[in-house]
């Protein structure tokens, strides 16, 4: 994983296997909130997909995808000539950049030195601006590491056909639906989106509405009373994870349309991690 994402499902993807399933059917994947896209990279490295469709508003994590894609030579460069220090942190919070490559950067910087990954939603540096506790803004960065992510990550978005697109989900919920295609969606979360995400802003029933059209998809969300109104339409099974960011076992759900839903599926209650 190249950065540190609020709601990342990274760690939990042995716990969604069972729906992911699904995606060899169609053999496609269409991700509207990429984000990490831990999705993607799992089917593409268990050869379930040909072709995938990765897409997020947030133009940061586009230009990451992009350029881990078509330019990871210069982004390792970047990455092992750098060293991480106070002031980028808030310059680049600030300023993500113009350039795809500097926005690329930038973000990936930005959720390696920043609070359990928050980037530019964290209030400051690990560490602080005093740089005064047991750990410093450098203390996560580890560019060999990268280095290593970048080329493994490059390698799975080459192996196959694909696209990386900036903005919303919209498009893309409507391509999967005119292809028949796998859909995978993890959007902010219902309660805490607006205060985890530079994105956070999201029109939670029209997204609901939408899916109804939908020939596959699982669907990742925080275990809200709304979110289970909004798909009282849909199978709703329960999975505990551990948040990176709270420490704790948390409550999430797995959405997927109810005439495709299977007695595992529908029994997946509760699993923890």
């Amino acid at each position: 994983m190249l950065i540190r994402y609020p709601g990342s499902k990274d760690k939990h993807l042995r716990l969604l296997d069972i729906f992911l399933q699904r995606a060899s059917v169609s053999r496609t994947v269409y991700e509207p909130f990429a984000g990490t896209a831990s999705v993607t990279f799992y089917l593409l490295r268990n050869k379930m997909v040909d072709y995938y469709h990765i897409n997020d508003v947030d133009q940061g994590v586009t230009s990451l995808w992009q350029t881990v894609k078509d330019n990871p030579e210069a982004l390792i460069d970047a990455v092992m000539s750098y060293s991480p220090n106070v002031s980028d942190f808030y310059d680049f919070k600030s300023d993500p950049g113009a350039r795809l490559f500097d926005m690329a950067f930038r973000k990936l910087v930005l959720h390696q030195v920043s609070f359990s990954g928050l980037g530019a939603m964290a209030g400051g540096p690990l560490g602080g601006r005093a740089q005064a506790g047991k750990y410093n803004v450098d203390c996560r960065w580890s560019p060999l590491k990268l280095a290593k992510g970048i080329e493994a990550c490059s390698t799975l978005l080459n192996s196959s056909d694909g696209v990386v697109t900036s903005g919303g989900w919209e498009g893309v919920v409507d391509s999967a639906v005119k292809a028949k295609g796998f859909l995978y969606l993890d959007p902010p979360y219902y309660v805490k989106g607006r205060e985890l995400y530079v994105s956070g802003e999201l029109d939670h029933g029209a997204l609901a509405t939408a899916l109804m059209s939908a020939e596959d998809f699982v669907l990742s969300y925080d275990d809200a009373p709304e979110v289970r109104e909004l798909y009282d339409w849909a199978a709703v099974s329960r999975i505990d994870v551990l948040s990176h960011l709270h420490h704790k076992i948390i409550a999430d759900v797995a959405i997927t349309p109810r005439k495709r839903s299977t007695r595992n599926e529908e029994n997946t209650n509760a699993v923890r991690a």
